[in-house]
């Protein structure tokens, strides 16, 4: 198994684990659901016969554009709740028993909230009793208790996840704060005659003393990483339970299905024919360095890395793409990544900066 595949597995294992989590699935749904109305143009033409309506038709069209809403609103809470209905039988068929047990625990959370969200937001009744009874599926699914969970590697992955993204986030931010110096480096020019020309050496000999740091730092962080006891961990559990991929899998497979449906349709006027580093995100070089590092071109890579809402990570991929870190879009697939190493990426990253 090569590096690249490695750090794409336990990059997926280290997002199975977080993807459900309380604060970014509420804000994930809430985004969407602006979204979705945002991008209703029924609503949006309602709105702009409102603002030149008389006082009569204002208050005809707004109680138009509230029953429109409120259809949107339903269709979205809907959605959701069959989304979370997909995982909770996902899980429910899972026959081994600890297996079980870990998704349930990754899970539950953030599938209950939404299904409490969903229940008091939905008006049919009968909507209402579906969503209950899968509260109370997911309600008896957490009273599975089992003594060979405890003594499984799953019950110590969660703790050991924490350690290697705490490891990271740590490094990163090392990094991150050794490049914004590289960045801010002023090289003089060498002036009339070359008087100010020893300054200019004495400034690019700095400078690059500490590019040497940064890539030092870069190598201890791919080998402290990569020599990280995850990696046993993952084969442990890929040795004793080969179909925990295969479940992770299908459930992001539902998420995905369920975000791409609200989608914001992208329009002409928003695409990047050039990349604009003066109106570039400021997560960009978070998420190119990201990209790299895991080889993988998907914006819900980013999603679940850097907590965004679809739309934004969306357009941080077509930046990216613009600036000739990954290729362009290819159906439903994950984006070729162009740059195949974290030093071509410092380094092309240098050049954006300087343009």
């Amino acid at each position: 198994m090569t590096q690249n595949t490695n750090f794409l597995t336990f990059d997926r294992l280290i997002n199975i684990h977080q993807s459900l989590r309380l604060e970014q699935n509420f804000i994930l749904n809430k985004s969407l659901l602006n979204v979705q109305l945002s991008q209703n143009e029924k609503l949006s033409s309602l709105n702009r016969q409102l603002s030149e309506a008389n006082y009569i038709n204002k208050q005809i069209l707004a109680n138009q554009i509230n029953e429109l809403k409120r259809e949107e609103e339903q269709r979205f809470y809907k959605s959701l709740a069959f989304k979370c209905f997909e995982i909770i039988d996902q899980i429910n068929t899972i026959e081994n028993q600890s297996l079980q047990i870990y998704f349930i625990q990754a899970y539950s959370p953030g599938l209950k909230q939404n299904l409490e969200v969903a229940k008091n937001s939905v008006d049919e009744i009968s909507d209402k009793k579906e969503i209950k009874n899968h509260i109370d599926i997911l309600d008896n699914l957490n009273k599975v208790t089992s003594i060979d969970f405890i003594s499984s590697p799953l019950s110590q992955l969660g703790d050991t996840i924490k350690d290697y993204k705490q490891i990271e986030d740590n490094i990163n931010e090392e990094l991150s704060k050794i490049k914004n110096e590289i960045n801010s480096f002023s090289i003089p020019t060498s002036g009339l005659f070359g008087l100010n020309n020893k300054n200019r050496i004495a400034a690019i000999q700095n400078r690059d003393t500490i590019q040497k740091i940064f890539d030092d730092k870069l190598s201890e962080k791919n080998k402290i990483l990569g020599n990280h006891n995850l990696h046993s961990l993952h084969n442990s559990i890929l040795s004793l339970y080969p179909e925990f991929e295969t479940i992770s899998e299908s459930i992001t497979d539902i998420e995905n299905n369920f975000n791409n449906k609200f989608e914001i349709k992208s329009k002409k006027n928003n695409s990047y024919d050039s990349f604009d580093i003066n109106n570039k995100d400021s997560l960009f070089e978070d998420a190119a360095r990201i990209i790299v590092q895991n080889q993988q071109g998907s914006a819900s890579l980013l999603q679940r890395r850097l907590k965004l809402g679809y739309n934004r990570a969306g357009r941080l991929i077509e930046q990216l793409a613009a600036a000739g870190i990954v290729g362009p879009n290819e159906g439903n697939s994950a984006r070729q990544v162009l740059i195949r190493d974290e030093v071509s990426l410092e380094q092309l990253l240098g050049q954006l900066n300087k343009s």
